[in-house]
């Protein structure tokens, strides 16, 4: 018993060891450094398709689009998704997110082939254990655009009983002034028959409900996908201290790009926008929380301005929560205090957070 306590106290003091070695030697850029594009970068997905879609026979054929689409799809998953380096490429590259995205605008397809798509995307970005901030951009910056219809409300999809009502109407009405005479001359045909069309008039409004219904289902799991994948993917973003000057830039631009999502309804609750937002602050937060020692002082100073005369839009909106310390206010804490620690390391440079 005594050997077998001695072994694990030894395994401990090993664990301990190793744990702080890395601690004091990971370096944020060091490991962002590490991961370079691989040839990925070259491979555009439009590299499987065999030929053009616009020039085939099948142009206007659904189902042949869709069957398109999907030929690709298992091409690229089959000989890049499903390699051990991937993650490594997608941490760094959206190309193939957005890729996907354009072809399916192109050809016009429903949004079935689309959301297994993303879903694939969704599930690949949790094997990334940091995402550079440019991937969400490139992801965010075209996304309105190319999903947007997906979105749009159409009148079909308003489910009422007053159409099926006033459709009967208008049939009851056209048969009886138009066909009054079969009406006098053989009343139980004519009634039979008007009830097969006023059936079949249920029936096509049943069935166009029940479209509506699938149609509306698919949209809101494929707004639901959305929302998870980027904010995972927000949970996992780091910038770049080396080049400082464009960190507060990006913060703001994908700040705006995500309250562009709520302009174009992709977004259709506050809620989810705050969410987003704030998981943008929390992650920001973080950042400033590892390496802010090393960041320069005009870093902060720039920052603060942008805060004071309001510049940071996404600061002022109001908070869906009352009685909480506001982002605006989360923030500012967090600038003073790496303020004060990158004070300290340019001054005496004693103090460095910039070991994980």
């Amino acid at each position: 018993m005594k050997i077998k306590n001695l072994i694990v106290l030894f395994m401990s003091y090993i664990t301990i060891f190793f744990t702080n070695i890395c601690a004091d030697n990971f370096d944020i850029n060091n490991y962002l450094g590490s991961m370079i594009p691989s040839q990925y970068s070259t491979i555009s997905i439009k590299y499987y398709l065999n030929y053009s879609p616009y020039q085939d026979e099948t142009k206007n054929n659904i189902q042949s689009k869709t069957s398109i689409f999907n030929q690709v799809l298992s091409k690229y998953v089959k000989e890049i998704y499903n390699s051990n380096v991937y993650p490594n490429f997608l941490s760094q590259n959206a190309i193939h997110f957005n890729e996907f995205l354009e072809l399916s605008e192109e050809l016009k397809l429903s949004l079935n082939p689309l959301y297994t798509c993303i879903r694939l995307f969704y599930n690949k970005i949790k094997a990334c254990e940091l995402v550079d901030d440019t991937v969400l951009l490139q992801i965010l910056n075209p996304l309105p655009r190319l999903i947007e219809r997906y979105f749009e409300e159409k009148n079909n999809e308003k489910i009422s009983l007053k159409y099926l009502k006033k459709s009967i109407e208008k049939t009851i009405l056209f048969k009886f002034s138009e066909h009054l005479n079969d009406f006098q001359a053989n009343s139980n045909e004519f009634i039979s028959e008007l009830a097969k069309e006023i059936s079949q008039i249920t029936k096509n409004e049943i069935n166009q409900i029940d479209t509506n219904k699938e149609q509306y289902y698919m949209k809101e799991r494929f707004r639901n996908l959305l929302i998870r994948f980027i904010e995972i993917t927000i949970s996992k973003l780091i910038w770049d201290s080396k080049h400082y000057q464009n960190i507060w830039g990006s913060v703001l631009s994908i700040a705006n790009n995500l309250v562009r999502l709520a302009e174009h309804k992709i977004l259709d609750h506050m809620d989810d926008l705050d969410d987003m937002l704030w998981s943008l602050t929390i992650r920001f937060n973080y950042f400033l929380t590892l390496v802010g020692s090393t960041l320069p002082t005009d870093f902060y100073e720039e920052i603060e301005n942008d805060i004071a005369n309001g510049s940071a839009f996404f600061l002022e909106l109001e908070e869906q929560d009352q009685g909480i310390v506001s982002k605006k206010e989360s923030l500012l804490k967090t600038l003073l205090n790496a303020k004060a620690k990158s004070f300290a390391f340019h001054e005496t440079g004693l103090f460095s957070d910039q070991s994980v």
